[in-house]
């Protein structure tokens, strides 16, 4: 798949442990590179993270959110930050609702981090007011039972019609 991540860093991203496919992480890098803000909640390994930092606007500001950044994604951000050592990157290790009082308004956010109902629902809420587009993963609702039922359950509710599947499991939604 030829996409606007290099094959040399795609080969880099790929060996990131995670559940984003090649064409997911390409669409984030394409969508990425059309603003100069984007806030990510739940970063794991750094998979999705890193192909939105490589897509970004140069100067741009990455704000990420996770409560607890291990080590794979600690080695992995100090990577990107050599890479774009133009971006203007926050790490808010904190828990969402804290994170959504003191980060700055974005233009996109990508919630990709507890996917259970109430908790993606509390994430849009919070969310919605601080950004242009929100937008996030594992909206399949073909899962079964236990999967991310969570998230297609609070991303309908939400949002009904108002909302594309973009990408594989990517929703995205315009702020109404």
């Amino acid at each position: 798949m030829s996409g606007i991540i290099h094959p040399n860093d795609w080969a880099w991203i790929d060996s990131i442990t995670g559940w984003m496919t090649e064409w997911e992480c390409q669409w984030l890098a394409l969508m990425a590179s059309t603003v100069c803000s984007w806030t990510e909640i739940g970063t794991f390994n750094g998979r999705s993270t890193m192909a939105v930092g490589l897509g970004l606007r140069k100067y741009s500001r990455l704000q990420l959110v996770d409560c607890c950044f291990g080590p794979l994604f600690k080695n992995n951000y100090k990577i990107l930050k050599q890479r774009r050592p133009d971006l203007n990157i926050i790490r808010a290790e904190c828990n969402s609702d804290y994170a959504a009082k003191y980060l700055y308004n974005t233009e996109v956010v990508f919630l990709d981090g507890d996917h259970y109902y109430p908790s993606i629902l509390n994430d849009i809420k919070i969310w919605r007011h601080k950004c242009v587009t929100l937008c996030g993963h594992d909206y399949d609702p073909v899962l079964e039972p236990g999967g991310h039922a969570g998230v297609v359950l609070a991303v309908d509710e939400y949002f009904g019609d108002n909302k594309d599947i973009v990408c594989d499991s990517i929703w995205w939604a315009r702020n109404l």
